[in-house]
């Protein structure tokens, strides 16, 4: 919850309330100058598509939403793709847009993605456009259709896009686009047919011949090459033929018809499905697909084409939209959504740890070489981020914010500030509990656990060391570890000498035990108010 814009708000108005003057460094005085750097960083770096404004994505694509056309460069190619909003994110759905996306990335040609989405397109994107996916901005001219895009393409780049049309040299007969309407149109009307549909097994049949003729092509091309190389239609290198082939088979066939109507496609065209899963690996798929791909498709095929199974009619539909489907989809808009907010979040963090950064490259302390109320204020803050980031997303600030993580220890350790402070070990222990039960849904916190149970035995053997200096201070001609190791009377002073000294570890008792009935008796105790000794209290802290 932590926000840098409400937290200066605030310091400055309580210092100022109570009459005393805040000194800072002039990058933290503007609060709009922080607002606007908070807002480039979210602008750069979040992928929330719930902000108005014209945000340019990691990979630098744009999410343009509005009525204001968004400031595009000269001679650099804008594909605007259709969208579909799936919680807080854009997701790729248009299937024409994929194709020549794909084209433009296997053949490196620089481009910009704009993410339209086609269920609320932008003012500005119905005004300058036919309003279609997929459409291409070149230098003052939007070019619409796939077919149109394509041919413009090969053209204005002809040697970026020589081998994908020409594959060792020769040319390809058939045109694209046809190629991708015939694979489409095959396979949607074999997975829209019902059980009281006559021509079911004709769309049955017309499926497989095409996906056999597809097969003894790649076996054909697969005598032909290399058995090193992955046989595309042309040969070993892939083809604009292999994109618009593949994008329809492997939302249709290899998802959907696979899965829903149980259809084995791997047995029956092996070449065909390894080639599909060949495809599917290389870069150009995986950045113009999307987050949770299978779920996507199985959920819109299943409501398209189906029936849910407490409709009067279901017995008529081979595809059942099923609760399972439904919920799996729900789980992964709530997720995005978590997750998009969780973005916010963080890059609000990340544009405030990057300017105390800067500033401290050039000083010890925010206002120069002596510490200030406001260095208090921000190590009191970084002292329980920095163990929660550590823990929680797996970042480590030494290496993302080095100048911060070091200011963070010289402050903590100043005599003004170490006494109200513990351990980072112990504030990360403290944090671990809250850790162990999340980390279902924070895949960093598993790789920590190791983590969490070295500083369990370093906290428990720094605990043990002070219980020893008290029972030096109680019996200062006694050899300490002998008294406690050798008493024999108390078992709680047994197991302490043995954390300490390494003989007691997490989950392993060896010769030292206590009895399951006495720690309840002791939890129960404690929580019920009743006296427990100080010793007992020690022990059920190491533990």
């Amino acid at each position: 919850s932590f926000h840098c814009l409400d937290f200066m708000t605030k310091a400055m108005q309580e210092m100022r309330r109570h009459g005393g003057n805040l000194t800072l460094p002039s990058q933290l005085k503007n609060i709009e100058e922080l607002k606007h750097l908070e807002s480039q960083h979210i602008k750069r770096a979040s992928s929330a598509a719930s902000l108005e404004v014209v945000t340019t994505l990691p990979d630098g694509s744009i999410l343009a939403e509005g009525g204001e056309t968004p400031e595009m460069l000269p001679n650099m190619v804008y594909l605007a793709v259709g969208c579909f909003q799936r919680g807080y994110e854009k997701a790729r759905v248009c299937p024409f847009s994929r194709v020549v996306e794909m084209f433009i990335q296997e053949s490196g040609i620089e481009y910009r993605m704009l993410a339209i989405d086609l269920a609320h397109k932008p003012d500005w994107f119905v005004r300058e456009t036919t309003g279609t996916c997929p459409n291409i901005y070149w230098n003052g001219e939007w070019i619409p259709e796939s077919s149109d895009i394509l041919q413009v393409l090969k053209k204005m780049f002809p040697k970026e896009t020589k081998s994908l049309i020409q594959p060792h040299g020769l040319p390809l007969q058939e045109d694209e686009m046809n190629l991708f309407q015939r694979c489409y149109d095959v396979s949607h009307a074999f997975l829209k047919s019902k059980r009281d549909d006559d021509s079911r097994e004709r769309k049955l049949h017309e499926l497989e011949e095409m996906l056999l003729l597809v097969e003894r092509r790649l076996m054909d091309v697969s005598a032909s090459i290399s058995n090193q190389d992955a046989p595309f239609l042309a040969g070993g290198t892939i083809s604009l033929n292999d994109i618009a082939l593949v994008v329809p088979l492997y939302t249709a066939v290899y998802t959907s018809i696979s899965k829903l109507l149980k259809y084995d496609l791997k047995s029956k065209f092996p070449l065909l499905y390894e080639y599909i899963e060949n495809i599917s690996e290389r870069e150009s798929f995986k950045k113009t697909s999307i987050e949770s791909a299978e779920t996507f498709i199985l959920y819109w095929t299943a409501k398209w084409n189906g029936a849910k199974p407490s409709d009067p009619d279901a017995d008529n539909y081979y595809i059942l939209f099923t609760p399972e489907l439904e919920q799996a989809e729900k789980d992964y808009i709530t997720k995005n959504r978590v997750m998009s907010r969780n973005e916010v979040g963080k890059w609000t963090l990340y544009s405030l740890l990057e300017l105390l950064n800067g500033i401290l490259q050039n000083s010890p302390y925010l206002c120069g070489n002596d510490p200030g109320t406001i260095d208090y204020f921000f190590a009191s803050l970084l002292f329980f981020q920095i163990p929660t980031l550590r823990l929680v997303k797996g970042w480590k600030m030494s290496e993302k914010f080095p100048e911060v993580a070091v200011y963070a220890k010289r402050v903590s350790s100043l005599p003004r500030f170490s006494p109200a402070f513990p351990s980072e070990e112990t504030e990360c222990l403290f944090l671990s509990y809250f850790a162990t039960r999340v980390k279902d849904k924070n895949p960093h916190i598993e790789s920590m656990m190791d983590m969490i149970t070295e500083l369990e035995i370093q906290e428990s053997k720094n605990m043990a060391l002070m219980i020893i200096e008290k029972e030096k201070r109680k019996r200062p001609r006694e050899d300490s570890n002998q008294s406690l190791s050798s008493s024999g009377s108390n078992s709680s002073s047994k197991l302490i000498g043995a954390v300490m000294t390494g003989e007691f570890r997490v989950g392993e008792t060896k010769n030292f035990r206590i009895e399951r009935s006495k720690f309840i008796d002791l939890t129960s105790r404690r929580k019920k108010g009743k006296r427990v000794s100080k010793e007992d209290q020690d022990l059920l802290f190491c533990l």
